[in-house]
């Protein structure tokens, strides 16, 4: 046991010389530039880690948002295409010979909603509310639409019992089916927010700013040494390397601001519209719905009726005073038909509407049926598809700015991740071999 104390005693004895002689070579001022360039290096490689992570999570934001956006998109067209097949379902059950080109827009926006699910489910993520919502609809939508071929069959043969069908289909529609796909609507919209706003984040610029701060007070630190020790005004090299790092924070402060002032833009211009829009829309159907109900139960439906006068009332009046529609109006770039107001195309619907219920009310059905359906006149069925078709202008014009400004703000970061690493990599190196021409001065 004693023969190892001497070794061991030998071996202290040399790190403790090896400390000592390391400790009084960085008093010096070689020593002490090596140090600076230590510190000016771990500043640098702090905001680069700061700085990608900051680019990072706003490129996964802005990517988000693009994802959701769509997202967003497919399930607001299964809501649609869902509620335009139920009115059409109900509107051409008024007719004892259903129209070839009715029947076709029915089974196309089955088609469209069914796509569009299998879409959306395929990309939903993990989320246990979009999942719930898209198993009751793939599990009703059979239902519904097999209700509706019963209807379909009873009513061709003349027997009653269509109509109790008919109400069943759009009563499994109404209460079922569409609550799941506003479900799922709700649940993107929701998405859609976070990543806005994670997009939107303010911490992520001030992180990357705080952690420029320490490395540019290294680095004038260092300078400021520097220029003591040598009698030397500035070290070029030093000089160039913080302005680097300037040049660095400014361009993704620059980027920051101007993507999110794009997702700005893509929410104001773009996604909230097509929710607005998209409502009115849906309500539009709903209203379709009420009133085709009414007519086939000949007079025995006052509910319907109630429930037409409450959707319309959040549409807005026909002056398009206030309402849905009144804030829909705003939407869309000039030229487009006016949707509310002194003869607007909203007005001409509840002016169809007005003549339909007053030939109801008047036992005149055949006369009401054909203001409705278009197998006369038709003025309500125009009315309502011009007004349908005027809301969907203005959301694909909507759904294309948000699309441009989504990409645009993905865009505004693309060149800046490799700016991040180039440009503090050249930074580190210039500092560097800024300090090591000071210290081979010594040598």
């Amino acid at each position: 046991m004693q023969s190892a104390s001497p070794p061991l005693a030998r071996r202290v004895v040399t790190w403790e010389r090896a400390a000592a002689r390391w400790g009084s070579r960085m008093t010096t001022t070689p020593g002490r530039l090596r140090l600076a360039a230590g510190a000016i290096l771990v500043g640098l490689l702090v905001l680069a880690i700061v700085g990608t992570g900051a680019l990072r999570a706003r490129q996964r934001a802005t990517t988000a948002v693009s994802r959701q956006g769509g997202l967003l998109v497919g399930a607001e067209v299964i809501y649609s295409s869902l509620a335009d097949a139920d009115a059409t379902a109900t509107n051409t059950f008024l007719t004892t010979l259903e129209p070839p080109q009715r029947r076709q827009v029915y089974v196309n926006d089955l088609a469209t909603a069914t796509k569009e699910l299998a879409r959306v489910a395929g990309q939903a993520g993990t989320s246990n509310e979009a999942a719930d919502a898209i198993a009751v609809i793939t599990k009703d939508l059979p239902t519904y639409s097999g209700l509706i071929e019963s209807a379909r069959a009873n009513n061709r043969l003349g027997y009653p019992v269509g109509a109790a069908y008919l109400r069943e289909a759009s009563s499994l529609m109404q209460t079922e089916v569409l609550p799941a796909a506003g479900q799922l609507y709700q649940v993107e919209a929701g998405r859609l927010d976070r990543a806005y706003n994670s997009g939107r984040s303010a911490l992520d610029p001030i992180g990357m700013v705080l952690a420029a701060a320490v490395a540019l007070l290294v680095l004038a630190g260092t300078q400021l040494f520097v220029a003591r020790r040598t009698n030397r005004v500035m070290n070029p090299l030093l000089v160039v390397a913080s302005i680097l790092t300037i040049v660095l924070v400014g361009w993704s402060v620059v980027a920051f601001s101007f993507s999110g002032n794009r997702l700005k833009e893509a929410q104001a211009k773009g996604s909230d519209p097509v929710q607005l829009l998209s409502s009115a829309r849906i309500l539009l159907s709903r209203a379709q719905v009420d009133e085709n109900l009414a007519l086939v139960a000949r007079g025995s439906g006052s509910q319907y009726l109630a429930d037409f006068d409450a959707v319309t009332a959040e549409l807005g009046p026909a002056d398009g005073s206030s309402g849905l529609l009144d804030r829909a109006q705003a939407v869309g770039g000039d030229g487009l038909v006016p949707l509310a107001g002194p003869g607007s195309l909203y007005a001409s619907y509840l002016k169809a509407h007005d003549m339909v219920l007053k030939a109801e009310n008047g036992n005149q059905f055949a006369t009401a049926v054909e203001l409705a359906t278009g197998s006369s006149r038709g003025e309500q069925l125009l009315a309502a598809t011009e007004l349908s078709d005027a809301l969907n202008t203005r959301i694909n014009q909507a759904q294309t700015v948000f699309g441009t400004k989504a990409v645009a703000a993905t865009h505004d970061l693309a060149r800046l991740s490799l700016g991040v690493i180039g440009l503090l990599v050249l930074a580190a190196l210039l500092a560097f071999l800024g300090i090591e021409q000071r210290i081979n001065e010594y040598r």
